[in-house]
């Protein structure tokens, strides 16, 4: 009997994520392709998609999914770089909430998505080929931050869920080129979000953003691995 309830549980949970898939991704292609004429300028296409990300957020609210933001103080609108564990796609979308102008080192793949990668395009987003020695990219983020912006590095390089990977160094070479300190950020978003699919159960979304520390890797992975749970 027991196990008859569990798989019926699994089997509505199933339809209820491929449901959210389906309205998700239906309702944001949708939203993109409308919007098309506010890629003319890049101020309004950080307002659009700012709005889309609170409607993301409050449809993960109606299929069970909290979002909790957790801040040690406010995050200032100036040139900042953060460095945040990678877990799935929901944290750049909170990412992209909570940050005035933020742009994301990603892989390259990303860019050739239709549609969304125009809007990449326009706030300036940075690809990187992870099969290829990558130079330019520094390059790159030096300038966006000269604009004031704030850069989003995920240095385990890939999507990771609570696995000690090594870090990739670019991030503090980029905090050491240009005098600055790196912002950590921690979530729990593949708990609940897998990947670019399906929710994996419900419950509550968290990211916390620390105070800013100097570019060290292991002073980094203390900060966040020391804080596993928000406080």
């Amino acid at each position: 009997m027991m196990y008859h309830v569990t798989m019926f549980k699994s089997i509505v949970y199933y339809i209820k994520s491929l449901f959210f898939m389906v309205v998700t991704y239906s309702f944001s292609t949708f939203y993109f392709l409308i919007g098309m004429p506010v890629l003319l300028s890049e101020r309004i296409t950080y307002a659009y998609v700012k709005i889309w990300t609170k409607i993301v957020i409050f449809l993960l609210q109606l299929f069970g999914v909290r979002t909790q933001i957790y801040k040690d103080k406010n995050i200032p609108d100036q040139a900042a770089i953060f460095c945040s564990n990678h877990q799935s796609y929901y944290e750049i979308v909170l990412l992209l909430s909570q940050l005035p102008r933020p742009v994301f080192i990603m892989k390259s793949s990303i860019m050739r998505v239709p549609l969304y990668n125009l809007y990449c395009k326009r706030m300036g987003m940075i690809p990187v080929d992870r099969s290829r020695r990558n130079i330019h990219w520094m390059t790159l983020a030096i300038k966006e931050l000269n604009k004031g912006k704030q850069v989003v590095i995920f240095p385990e390089g890939t999507r990771n869920l609570n696995k000690n990977i090594p870090y990739k160094l670019g991030a503090f070479k980029l905090a050491k080129e240009m005098n600055m300190q790196i912002t950590p950020v921690r979530t729990n978003s593949g708990e609940i979000w897998e990947g670019p699919g399906f929710l994996k159960q419900t419950g509550t979304a968290y990211i916390k953003f620390f105070k800013p520390i100097n570019p060290e890797p292991d002073l980094l992975r203390e900060t966040i691995t020391e804080n596993d749970k928000p406080s």
